[in-house]
């Protein structure tokens, strides 16, 4: 899937345990990142090799790269009983852990990176992007600017999900 220009920024599934740990070192560095903004969002273990692969599956991790460097990950699915239990139609996919390493933040690599999202969807056949987030004003913004209508945000659990989604043309 790897554009003739590489300086543009390309999805690529994980095929190995060292793409996995990979993934796991990027989430890990975003997290340190928003700690120390004091917006904190995932626990440690949540990130690490074993906590990200008992949350997912194979064929779910892809990386988000430019000039073979990893900028980005984002986890794949075609469905999501625990956010979205009210889509049962296999029309969507849910994004899930989209990250740009602090790096390369600030550049428009989450643009991108929802970009190449999407483009994933249309390869699949699939009509909608749907996401959960932390209910906060940066990730609203973020996700309206990107084309993303907000659905509804509530407690789940203890914490405040926000959830949004796009249809695809």
């Amino acid at each position: 899937m790897q554009p003739s220009n590489t300086k543009q920024m390309y999805l690529e599934q994980a095929t190995s345990i060292e793409d996995w740990q990979a993934a796991s070192a990027l989430l890990l560095a975003v997290m340190h990142n928003l700690n120390r903004n004091g917006h904190s969002l995932w626990q440690e273990s949540q990130l690490t090799l074993n906590g990200l692969q008992q949350q997912y599956r194979d064929g779910e991790l892809y990386l988000a790269k430019s000039q073979d460097v990893l900028v980005g990950v984002v986890f794949l699915q075609e469905q999501d009983p625990y956010f979205w239990p009210e889509i049962a139609e296999r029309n969507s996919l849910f994004l899930h852990k989209l990250a740009i390493h602090p790096q390369y933040q600030g550049f428009d690599k989450g643009k991108q990176l929802i970009q190449l999202a999407e483009q994933e969807a249309i390869q699949r056949g699939l009509t909608w992007l749907r996401l959960d987030c932390d209910d906060r004003e940066p990730l609203h913004r973020f996700y309206l600017g990107n084309g993303f209508s907000l659905v509804d945000a509530k407690r789940m659990g203890s914490f405040s999900v926000a959830r949004y989604e796009k249809p695809i043309n």
